[in-house]
């Protein structure tokens, strides 16, 4: 606590005092459990570990973090946990349900994608042992048993595969092996064990795969999710079926929107629906595509947490969009954030709201509409992973487009009523929200201006009546140790130490056959300089800057000529990872 009440509350005293009796109320209630988790918990993963599945498996242990965390808040502790694969036609327990949770990270750490020799594979057999405990008598079972799922607790079977059921004999026949795959789900639904079926289309989908594994899912009472072809999406789903203790969820739209989720944070009332309480049923943190919260320890104690995790996300709603601090700093900087770091940030604002409607309140996007166009239309069942991908991508209209996708589900709400025996709380004001609440966001993951190909400054050049006068962009640029390295070809002169700054000249600038000159004389350090054309996920060299001519703060000079339908994009970065003050000139005929 000492960290938050150290911390600037603007000089009000009054503020300070009740911040912290809030932040005293907060520690208390962050291990309370409350109305809406799942209860004790056994889950087993049964995974397909063929060839093919390499991009699913390396995205489960991508999300793993994720995956544990959520499970442990769901099942409030009381969480045991098992693995099966099946590489090569056989059951293979890698794993027994467990409470060593650490065991089985280690299990699915060791998965590697071999094996298979083609379709069909064991997945029917490899189920049919998690629920029951025994597999056909065809089918060698490696490392047995798994163990029993325990009375009274929620029951998960995770199946994912991208192949036909065809037990262990390596063939799959209509009317045999799609009977017994939809036998292993009566034997699910007897025992009470939901099978949540994900489904990897690797190559193309396959509409009698795809059917199969909906029957698990629809017989079970289970979940069924399609991934992208290369697996990813399949570690959030697996979180997304265990947030929703592995059912469908309520039928019912009810959200709230995202301004209700900013102001009822926390309380010390175990029923109220608050930010917090949502924060937890998402294992403590909230991936907003861009970042994972927490980025860093904000609670002053020695764990990374849910409170952490609520800490930063307040910041979206309560501090400056336009601002971002430094990387690895204290946020002091308030560097000017670009145009692509404000469109996340107001992104990030309702991402956080829909995750708050979907993890607490249960309303799945598929199961809420919207008019497009006239027509109620259902909102796409991956909306929030839609979400993550567009925030992390550097396309803002693609962002901005999201966020107001965001904002119509999460005011799509068709009742009032909230799930689960929760209430209302009061609303806290800002003056308590706003003082607690720190930006995590550094020009690392949220770039400044000019900071990355995607945050561009576009090259403008003053308007002039005299047909005479030469088109001038000059601008100065305190370039900062590289950091902006993910959206360029860095280092770009491979020579350099990363870019650290882009400028955009676009077709209507650059008119077919237009010669633009860039120098970047006066600058105190020994910079390059270079030039792509194209689009910032594929960009190519036009201009070569790179043969440092001038070794010191001599300048570059590069010359480079458009042609009128490409987009340009001029790169500045310091030699051998040097920075300093950039003097950019660009001049035109």
């Amino acid at each position: 606590m000492r960290r938050l009440v150290g911390m600037k509350l603007n000089g009000v005293a009054k503020i300070l005092l009740a911040t912290t009796f809030w932040l005293a109320t907060l520690h208390l209630t962050v291990t309370q459990s409350f109305a809406v988790g799942c209860g004790c918990m056994d889950l087993a993963l049964v995974v397909d570990d063929t060839g093919s599945m390499g991009g699913a498996i390396d995205n489960v242990k991508a999300e793993l973090p994720d995956i544990i965390a959520t499970a442990e808040a769901a099942s409030g502790g009381d969480l045991r946990l098992g693995l099966i694969h099946f590489p090569n036609d056989d059951v293979e327990v890698a794993q027994a349900l467990t409470t060593d949770i650490s065991a089985v990270q280690t299990a699915i750490q060791a998965l590697t994608a071999n094996g298979g020799a083609g379709e069909p594979e064991s997945s029917d057999e490899a189920l049919q042992y998690a629920i029951t405990g025994a597999a056909d008598s065809s089918c060698t079972v490696s490392n047995g048993p798994f163990g029993t799922f325990r009375s009274g607790c929620v029951k998960i079977a995770v199946l994912i595969t991208d192949a036909h059921p065809g037990g262990c004999h390596d063939s799959f026949t209509v009317g045999v092996d799609d009977v017994h795959a939809h036998a292993v789900a009566d034997d699910a639904a007897a025992a009470g064990v939901l099978v949540s079926a994900i489904y990897v289309p690797t190559g193309t989908e396959q509409a009698d795969v795809k059917a199969i594994m909906q029957d698990y899912a629809d017989t079970s009472g289970g979940v069924f999710v399609e991934t992208a072809s290369d697996g990813t999406g399949t570690g959030e789903g697996i979180s997304d079926i265990i947030a929703t203790c592995g059912t469908t969820g309520p039928q019912l739209d009810i959200t709230r929107t995202a301004r209700f989720w900013f102001t009822h944070g926390f309380s010390s009332d175990t029923n109220c629906a608050t930010l917090l309480k949502a924060i937890q049923l998402n294992g403590g943190i909230v991936n907003v595509g861009f970042a994972h919260l927490p980025t860093a320890n904000r609670n002053g104690d020695s764990v990374i947490n849910a409170n952490d995790a609520f800490i930063e996300a307040l910041s979206f709603n309560w501090r400056s969009k336009g601002r971002t601090g430094e990387d690895g700093g204290t946020q002091s900087e308030k560097f000017k954030a670009s145009s692509l770091c404000r469109a996340r940030k107001q992104l990030a604002v309702e991402l956080i709201a829909a995750t708050a409607n979907f993890r607490l309140l249960g309303t799945k996007p598929g199961n809420a509409t919207y008019v497009n166009g006239g027509i109620v239309t259902n909102f796409p069942s991956d909306l929030i992973q839609q979400a993550r991908t567009a925030g992390a991508g550097f396309d803002i209209a693609a962002v901005r487009s999201m966020t107001a996708l965001l904002n119509a589900f999460n005011r799509s709400g068709v009742t009032n009523d909230l799930p689960n025996g929760l209430v209302e709380c009061s609303p806290q004001a800002g003056k308590i929200l706003k003082p607690i609440s720190q930006d995590p966001m550094t020009q690392d993951t949220c770039p400044g201006v000019n900071g990355t190909c995607g945050s561009a400054e576009v090259v403008a050049f003053p308007n002039s009546s005299n047909p005479f006068a030469k088109a001038v962009f000059t601008r100065t640029v305190s370039l900062t140790p590289p950091q902006f390295t993910a959206s360029m070809p860095s280092p770009a002169c491979g020579i350099g130490g990363g870019i650290n700054a882009v400028w955009k000249v676009t077709p209507t600038v650059g008119t077919s056959g237009r010669q633009f000159t860039v120098n970047s004389s006066g600058s105190n350090f020994d910079t390059l300089l270079q030039v792509f054309s194209g689009t910032c996920s594929n960009l190519v060299a036009v201009a070569n800057g790179c043969t440092n001519a001038f070794v010191g703060v001599g300048g570059e000079r590069l010359v480079f000529t458009t042609d009128g339908t490409s987009s340009f994009f001029i790169t500045a970065e310091g030699a051998a990872g040097q920075y300093g003050k950039l003097k950019l000139r660009i001049t035109s005929p």
